[in-house]
């Protein structure tokens, strides 16, 4: 008979992950955000002991550069050192961003701790102090563009009790992260294994229930893209299934709120509509404000950087857990004068000037691309849209009417 056998699934760590778009913080609360992703690994590794898991899994990306610091790498050993006492066993992988640590990050010492060091399926077997064993099959990443789908190197090994595999990569297309080591879901469920721990995606997703196919997610939100609780999963393979719930992890939450401001017609009504925004979180949190129905006031206020003024002025003034990263406007659709010739030109114009590729050089920098997230399509257009408002409004003096 089978026990049952519990885990963590993890990935996406990001240790010393540089955070964008913090410019209106203060110099305490930066460091705070700095620290924030050891914070998470330090609750990852207490839920690890609390829970008596057998083993913890981390799907690449441990590290958020493919050269680490020295203080990164000793915080994570840490890590390991105190699962290592508590005789919890961890399997990790690397990817995409710390594909260069595959082969040369050594754990000898570390007796529980297992790497998958090569590019292609590779496996361990983990078995209990009743014999009851697990399958772990996986892979790290060798250079940072994997594009082949090596899962086809996963197999079914039926001398083992459960089967788990690890694959940091994408399912299909990706709009949201660049594609890497790409696998068919279907494929996946084919192959008859009790619980397949993704990594790469930083959004928590269950592809499939049954078997599960699952993204755990990063441990700690990086950037205002990355809303709402980070964390792991918690499973538990049993003779009648597999069953895992979510842990949350992160010691800072990012959230974006959206308010009305068509009744904020002075610079005291915004900022009295913020302080009630802080009064009503209840979690530490970074948070991105988008108003929608906006007063000509805000406008003209958003268009002269006028917001950064303000929010600078309430995080200072706020000693409490959450604070502002962001504040912008949402307008409606620009209407222009349909059959006014220089307008029609200026549409021309700018649509034309709207292909961004000429940024990519940008993106793709050494050391640029260190501190800047790739943008997504909804996100291009979004900035596209916000600048032909800009511009209008700097031409016209006004708002954008239909003729």
């Amino acid at each position: 008979m089978k026990e049952t056998i519990r885990f963590i699934h993890s990935a996406d760590l990001h240790l010393d992950r540089p955070f964008v778009g913090l410019s209106k913080l203060g110099h305490k609360q930066v460091e705070k955000m700095k620290h924030s992703a050891f914070l998470a690994l330090n609750r990852l590794v207490e839920l690890a002991i609390t829970k008596k898991v057998h083993f913890v899994v981390i799907v690449g990306d441990i590290f958020d550069q493919a050269s680490t610091t020295i203080f990164a790498e000793v915080k994570f050993k840490q890590a390991l050192e105190k699962l290592n006492q508590h005789s919890i066993h961890v399997y990790l992988s690397f990817g995409n961003h710390d594909y260069h640590q595959t082969g040369e990050m050594t754990f000898d010492y570390l007796e529980h701790v297992h790497v998958f060091n090569q590019q292609q399926i590779s496996s361990f077997t983990y078995r209990n102090s009743s014999g009851t064993t697990v399958q772990l099959q996986g892979f790290s990443y060798e250079t940072r563009h994997v594009t082949d789908d090596l899962s086809r190197g996963f197999s079914i090994d039926h001398t083992c009790d459960y089967q788990v595999g690890m694959l940091h990569g994408s399912v299909g297309a990706s709009t949201e992260h660049e594609t890497y080591a790409p696998f068919q879901l279907d494929w996946l469920k084919s192959l008859g294994f009790d619980y397949f721990a993704l990594g790469h995606i930083h959004k928590r997703q269950v592809l499939s229930d049954n078997p599960p196919v699952v993204y755990s997610g990063n441990i700690q939100g990086g950037s205002k893209k990355e809303t709402g609780e980070k964390g792991c999963f918690l499973v538990e393979l049993t003779e009648t299934g597999t069953v895992f719930t979510f842990h949350s992890l992160q010691s800072v939450c990012f959230e974006t709120l959206e308010i009305d401001g068509a009744s904020i017609y002075t610079v005291d009504d915004l900022i009295h509509t913020l302080r009630e925004c802080l009064e009503k979180q209840d979690a530490e949190s970074m948070l991105a404000i988008e108003i929608y129905h906006p007063t000509d006031t805000l406008i003209s206020l958003y268009h002269a950087q006028g917001f950064n003024d303000v929010l600078q002025l309430l995080n200072e003034e706020n000693d409490d857990q959450s604070y502002f990263i962001d504040l912008v406007v949402k307008q409606p659709p620009v209407t222009l004068h349909k059959h006014d010739p220089f307008f029609q030109t200026l549409t021309h114009q700018f649509k034309e000037a709207s292909d961004v590729s000429y940024v990519d050089e940008l993106f793709q920098h050494q050391r640029a691309r260190r501190f800047l997230d790739a943008l997504t399509k909804d996100e291009l257009a979004s900035a596209s849209d916000e600048a032909f408002h800009y511009l209008y409004y700097q031409l016209i003096g006004g708002n954008v009417h239909e003729d």
